[in-house]
């Protein structure tokens, strides 16, 4: 994309859907009605499985508890299979230490691991404050328009 200000569409009041031709009006019913319909058996899907997860973790943390005091590490049943517990570390770095663990990384022989990065979000952000201002984007940065349908009842 060029360096010009970000594409912004002209402010004005969408067109009554009635103003429009039959048959581009029916596709744009029929797509839309379509398109709402989705979403919301997306959304209940999405809260169905919220609530699964939900209980798959307290079911597995009460497993846990009664695995911990019978002192067991695993059982096999049948109609289930092998049952174990598994241990896996996770690990952090609070934000301030980072530049110092980084360092530390380096000055050990393991800088192949650090990897420095940018939040999509962030860089997003970045962009369209350089483009509110009238600035040109880096050139290494390149900008597209994703465009998508979205509705507001």
């Amino acid at each position: 994309m060029s360096t010009d200000k970000p594409f912004r569409p002209p402010k004005q009041e969408p067109p009554e859907l009635e103003t429009i031709e039959a048959e581009p009006q029916k596709q744009l019913r029929e797509l839309s009605h379509r398109i709402r319909q989705v979403q919301e058996a997306k959304a209940a899907l999405v809260k169905e499985a919220d609530k699964i997860k939900a209980q798959e973790g307290m079911l597995k943390a009460k497993l846990l508890e009664v695995m911990d005091s019978l002192q067991m590490q695993s059982f096999k049943m049948k109609g289930v299979g092998l049952v174990y517990v598994h241990a896996s570390p996770k690990i952090s770095v609070l934000k301030a230490d980072k530049p110092e663990v980084m360092k530390w990384l380096k000055e050990n022989g393991h800088g192949d691991i650090v990897k420095e990065d940018v939040n999509a979000s962030t860089l997003k952000a970045f962009v369209v404050g350089l483009r509110e201002e009238g600035f040109p984007l880096p050139p290494l940065i390149r900008e597209y328009l994703h465009r998508e349908p979205r509705f507001k009842a």
